[in-house]
């Protein structure tokens, strides 16, 4: 009798040993808010820096585990990270620098307010890399540094590239701009102050917002054609020591008024292309392109 009670037992914690396993490899996921008062400017896996929702503690890597920068007053808001694996990134106040190392991340960026800077190089292999929020996100990995993305979405607010290179890997088929996103500005704007934004992948893809280009390089000529104001307003500037360099600039597909389809080449700026689309199948498609003292 009693040796049939241990083989029970037996078999029981077995059965239960790989539910255990399972829960304990999935107890890290969630999210992570950086403390207040944190016990340094580390973002690392040994710090505890970061409050998990019950407790005080360090970071954990984890394609899951989601970054929140929330407290205004925090005595380190500039922060320096090792290398990092991470869902999502939220910063809703003011003032944040992101400086170090490497963020592989799994998920989106938020920039709810104000302006949070990341001189950390970005890294998303799969899917679009979306940036959101009425915020500014400025990517500043300084040169020889670079930010590697399947694809890059910008939803709302700004995206400020500054320096080193950001480069989109991705492709996509004629007719799925928005289904499968390697480059699409859907409503927000886009800065590139310097440094390069690149694209190795084929395909089209589409602006429908506000790029400005001026310094630094933004080539497309891996692209079949860049569809500025696609489905809605859209305006492509390249001024200052900025450069535009496409294969098939489309200066819209929008049926709006002349103003709601522009593209303006300014004083310094440079656009470089092998052709200018304007679409003129229907009399509602219209689009402006104004050359003020480009070249």
């Amino acid at each position: 009798m009693q040796a049939a009670r241990h083989r029970f037992i037996a078999k029981f914690a077995t059965a239960l040993l790989p539910v255990a396993l399972a829960a304990a490899g999935t107890a890290a996921a969630g999210t992570y808010t950086w403390l207040q008062a944190p016990a340094s400017a580390a973002w690392n896996t040994t710090d505890p820096n970061w409050w998990d929702g019950s407790a005080v503690g360090p970071w954990i890597n984890a394609a899951d585990n989601h970054a929140v920068f929330s407290y205004a007053n925090s005595s380190q808001k500039t922060i320096s990270a090792g290398a990092v694996t991470l869902g999502n990134l939220t910063f809703s106040t003011d003032g944040y620098v992101i400086a170090g190392g490497s963020l592989a991340m799994n998920g989106n960026a938020t920039v709810s307010t104000g302006t949070a800077v990341l001189q950390a190089s970005v890294s998303r292999a799969a899917g679009a890399w979306t940036r959101t929020g009425a915020g500014t996100l400025v990517l500043d990995p300084g040169a020889g540094r670079t930010n590697a993305l399947y694809a890059l979405k910008n939803d709302s607010g700004t995206l400020r590239i500054v320096s080193g290179a950001t480069v989109v890997t991705g492709s996509t088929v004629e007719g799925e701009y928005k289904l499968t996103d390697t480059f699409h500005n859907n409503g927000g704007a886009i800065q590139v102050w310097g440094g390069l934004l690149k694209t190795t992948g084929t395909g089209w893809v589409a602006q429908n917002g506000t790029l400005a280009i001026t310094n630094g390089l933004v080539d497309f000529t891996s692209l079949t054609q860049v569809l500025n104001a696609y489905g809605a307003s859209g305006s492509t500037t390249v001024s200052g020591a900025g450069v535009l360099d496409v294969t098939e600039l489309r200066v819209t597909q929008f049926n709006g008024g002349y103003d709601k389809a522009t593209i303006n080449l300014n004083v310094g700026g440079a656009l470089r292309l092998h052709r200018l689309y304007h679409d003129t199948a229907s009399s509602s498609t219209r689009g402006s392109v104004n050359f003020n003292g480009g070249a």
